[in-house]
């Protein structure tokens, strides 16, 4: 059994086919290349936003918190995307993700007076987060979707990229 890295949302082991693939795009030119990655960090990056933003939330606040700061990032072994953890609510993004068990869970803390005494205060601090969800509200179910559109853009990208530099004699 091989062990997987997951890096950002996505994650997969890579086929032969797709070494193979990889290894042929690095035997291109330099500037093959280049345009290549920023053609692809372009319209991967516009799609995957698309595609969070069209995901329904909870309410607006979980949509603005874990929609924050889609991003795609595309290197030698595949693409790895990233969301949320924007703002002073960023830290909250897996807990909006993934929501909680329990919503009407009170805490407790101690806080300071105006006039300098302390006293108790109980909240439900979890009511604004959804309920529990194992496969995500926003990002993960967005990252389904997005996969297959992802593959199919970065295909398109290379044919392009590649006719565009043998039409310019390359």
């Amino acid at each position: 059994m091989s062990t997987r890295a997951f890096t950002g949302l996505l994650a997969a082991e890579p086929s032969k086919d797709l070494l193979q693939a990889r290894d042929a795009l690095e035997n291109l030119g330099d500037d093959i290349q280049q345009l290549i990655r920023s053609s692809s960090q372009q319209q991967l990056s516009a799609g995957w936003e698309e595609e969070v933003n069209a995901r329904p939330g909870y309410n607006d606040q979980q949509r603005r918190i874990v929609g924050a700061g889609a991003s795609v990032l595309a290197y030698n072994g595949g693409l790895a995307v990233g969301t949320g953890g924007q703002g002073k609510l960023g830290h909250l993004t897996r807990e909006f993700e993934f929501g909680t068990l329990n919503q009407d869970a009170f805490t407790t803390y101690t806080r300071k007076g105006r006039k300098g005494g302390s006293h108790q205060v109980t909240r439900r601090a979890r009511r604004q987060i959804p309920t529990r969800s194992q496969t995500g509200w926003i990002a993960y179910p967005a990252a389904g979707r997005w996969s297959m559109r992802a593959f199919s853009m970065f295909l398109q990208i290379v044919v392009k990229a590649s006719h565009d530099a043998i039409d310019g004699g390359r």
